[in-house]
């Protein structure tokens, strides 16, 4: 599952809930790395951009951590 949510409170939110949700079960959980300006919407980004945020993706556990 990959999580390509805005960089807000209400995208981290979702983030961490569905992950304690799915927690021990066969799924690996990751989200798209954050190329995209702190703040900026997903809908604005050009596809570059957001092909490289799909390849340098994190795992949640990783990003949760932050």
């Amino acid at each position: 599952m990959i999580f390509a949510l805005s960089p807000n409170i209400q995208g981290d939110t979702t983030i961490y809930y569905v992950q304690k949700k799915l927690s021990g079960k066969n799924v690996r959980i990751t989200t798209i790395a954050r190329g995209i300006a702190f703040g900026g919407e997903l809908e604005y980004a050009d596809e570059l951009t957001l092909g490289r945020s799909l390849q340098n993706r994190l795992p949640v556990e990783k990003y949760m951590n932050r």
